[in-house]
């Protein structure tokens, strides 16, 4: 038996309303809010992601304490979790590296903030990835403008990271 291709009514028709709907938007076009099965997912999936926020609090802490953090963090985040990440970054920074010539801390890359006297260390990017990356994938790594007002350094440099837990 040989086939024979056939032109369908119902096929000719769905081409038509979908002609007509992409000129009109009549039909499909309910709203101007979205979905509520939209709305729905976006709250279940936010219920359901495992994230966490480190804004600026893990230069506080020395090698040791940096290390025991990141055990905990990875311990805490479920697979596929994501992790924001802030803090100081000395790639290109003048007044970073100001301070740590003026007020070195006690190892490498801290120093101690000459106002409130605390040891603050500032990361380098491979430093960073060093650490991060046997345990997440590196989305975004966007570091800040270099601060420079009247042609001096007055304003530390942050990086910002997201970054999704790797599976193990």
């Amino acid at each position: 038996m040989k086939f024979k291709p056939q032109s369908s009514k119902k096929g000719q028709n769905s081409k038509s309303f979908w002609d007509k709907e992409y000129k009109s938007s009549e039909h499909l076009t309910l709203s101007t809010e979205p979905s509520g099965d939209m709305v729905k997912f976006c709250h279940w999936a936010e219920r359901n992601s495992e994230w966490l926020l480190d804004m600026m609090t893990s230069h506080f802490l020395n090698q040791e304490e940096r290390t025991k953090y990141l055990a905990e963090v990875v311990r805490v985040l479920k697979p596929f979790g994501w992790l924001f990440f802030k803090s100081f970054i000395i790639d290109d920074d003048k007044h970073a590296e100001r301070l740590l010539k003026e007020n070195p801390g006690e190892e490498e890359g801290t120093y101690i903030h000459p106002k409130i006297g605390v040891a603050e260390h500032v990361w380098t990017e491979e430093e960073l990835r060093t650490y991060l990356e046997p345990h997440f994938k590196i989305h975004k790594f966007m570091m800040s403008h270099k601060h420079i007002k009247d042609g001096k350094a007055w304003k530390r440099r942050t990086v910002s990271i997201y970054a999704e837990k790797k599976r193990v």
